[in-house]
């Protein structure tokens, strides 16, 4: 925990900084820590050690393609699964640091929000959605509304090929190319959503509870209604303000949008920040573009960026832990 604390508030004190120095030392860190994991640390780990243990043993494909490549790759390379561990965790922070490193206004703190919302420690467990997310975001980073970009189409593919369910990136920027010109009553949608979610959520909940063994093994810390309720209502005034003061509504402000859409809706069902996070891994540009969003003065961005440092932290402390990463032990350590 104490690690982890550091990683988070070191990045924050780094908010400004733009050296590329720091961001390979940032990156190497990360790596290390994610790629040297024990096999015990994340819920999924001891999984894909079995799956690797199976490709190798020469059975059939039970995963998307790219996953199915890597596995094979550091295998006939003689490699082990610890080498797979690290490629795997390398993969999924070189397109995420290429693309902040691009859009970014302030890459460190883009870090920060990476890791106070978990995704890079959802890495510690979920691998293969988080290499999708990694490589569908490096697609919205090249994603031009105006015109076709083979770049953000590879990217995208390569992101879809590691877990299917990155599908929904392409689909929501076919959205924000549609409509993103119309105007929306924002508002109204939040609230739909937010009913909805409660509703369905909880229906969901009380199903699983009766007809899922394993419901208390698989359900996160957020499914409580209280701390769904406080972790919706914040976001969803968050965007209300946003909103008003709105003057740049680009891909990066529509995937907030959708993030908090999502989230709306399916908040309360077990295991569903793995759908959350392909839109929730654009707020690291928003957040830390976001004064190039809302019309206030340059004097109150101190005030803006604090309330977005206080909600990244709230959101940290409210899950850290999940996906069992704790007690965390690394092998370079030892």
């Amino acid at each position: 925990m104490v690690l982890f604390n550091i990683l988070v508030y070191a990045h924050l004190l780094l908010f400004k900084s733009k050296s590329k120095i720091l961001l390979v030392i940032s990156f190497i860190c990360l790596l290390i820590i994610c790629g040297y994991r024990s096999i015990e640390v994340g819920t999924d780990t001891v999984n894909y050690y079995l799956g690797f243990q199976y490709y190798s043993s020469g059975g059939e494909m039970m995963h998307e393609p790219l996953w199915y490549l890597l596995n094979k790759i550091v295998f006939y390379a003689r490699g082990d699964f610890d080498s797979l561990k690290v490629l795997a965790s390398a993969l999924t922070l070189l397109p995420f640091y290429l693309g902040i490193h691009k859009v970014s206004k302030f890459p460190f703190f883009s870090i920060f929000v990476f890791l106070t919302f978990y995704y890079y420690f959802y890495s510690f467990n979920i691998v293969r959605q988080c290499l999708a997310m990694s490589w569908c975001f490096l697609g919205i980073v090249y994603f031009n509304e105006k015109k076709i970009n083979r770049k953000s189409l590879i990217f995208l593919t390569i992101g879809v090929l590691f877990h299917y369910t990155a599908i929904m990136v392409p689909l929501l920027l076919m959205v924000y190319k549609a409509f993103h010109k119309l105007k929306f009553n924002f508002l109204f949608i939040q609230v739909v959503t937010i009913i909805l979610g409660l509703i369905l959520g909880g229906v969901f909940v009380s199903f699983a509870r009766i007809y899922l063994d394993n419901y208390s093994d698989i359900a996160e810390k957020e499914n409580s209604l209280l701390s769904s309720f406080i972790n919706v209502l914040i976001l969803n005034i968050a965007f209300v303000v946003f909103n008003s003061f709105s003057k740049n509504r680009d891909k990066w402000f529509y995937f907030f949008f959708f993030f908090i859409i999502i989230t709306n809706l399916i908040i309360r069902v077990p295991v569903a920040n793995r759908f959350i996070i392909y839109a929730g891994i654009a707020l690291t540009v928003f957040f830390a573009n976001v004064m190039e969003y809302v019309k206030l003065p340059k004097k109150i961005s101190f005030f803006v960026y604090f309330i977005l440092i206080i909600y990244s932290l709230f959101r940290f402390y409210r899950i850290m832990g999940s996906g069992e990463i704790l007690p965390y032990d690394n092998m370079m350590f030892n």
